[in-house]
């Protein structure tokens, strides 16, 4: 029992730092590639690294890399539904429903949630900053997540390598 305890509070500063880290990097990033939302940037990149890093480290791999699919899937979708309609709620409706649609129809099951929530982010981060065109907020959620993403992996990676997580637990 006081194993588990002593795991959940590292697992527990391990996120909190992770979450920090993927805050700033995203802030950085956009600050170096756009003046603009750089709190809905960090906030994205934040949440992306968080999502992978509930993983275990034998799933870290498949599921970032879903993460990434799927979140790109949905940064295409809508990029284009927005590019064509503007932002709007038709935008949102459109935009995630195409991205389950493409996602399933490709037989990518397991990036549907991934697809669908970028594209609903995209969409309505659109209505409140609609002077951000949507080729410019589909690179930065792509971005938001590489970052968010390859940072989780990497901690998995080193803590793995530590010996604190192994294949199929929180040590």
């Amino acid at each position: 029992m006081q194993n588990k305890n002593i795991m959940l509070v590292y697992n527990a500063i391990e996120s909190g730092i992770v979450a920090l880290i993927c805050f700033g990097a995203g802030f950085f990033v956009s600050i170096l590639l756009r003046d603009g939302q750089t709190q809905l940037d960090s906030l994205w990149c934040m949440l992306s690294g968080l999502v992978v890093l509930q993983w275990l480290a034998k799933n870290a791999i498949s599921i970032a890399k879903e993460t990434i699919i799927g979140s790109m899937i949905g940064c295409v979708i809508s990029a284009i539904v927005c590019y064509l309609i503007g932002y709007h709620y038709t935008s949102i409706f459109l935009s995630v429903s195409i991205s389950i649609l493409v996602t399933g129809f490709v037989k990518y099951q397991r990036g549907i949630v991934t697809a669908s929530v970028t594209a609903a982010g995209m969409a309505g981060f659109g209505m409140l900053n609609s002077d951000v065109i949507p080729q410019i907020n589909s690179l930065m959620r792509a971005a938001d997540t590489i970052i968010g993403v390859a940072l989780a992996v990497l901690v998995i990676i080193v803590s793995s390598w530590l010996k604190i997580r192994k294949d199929d637990q929180l040590v």
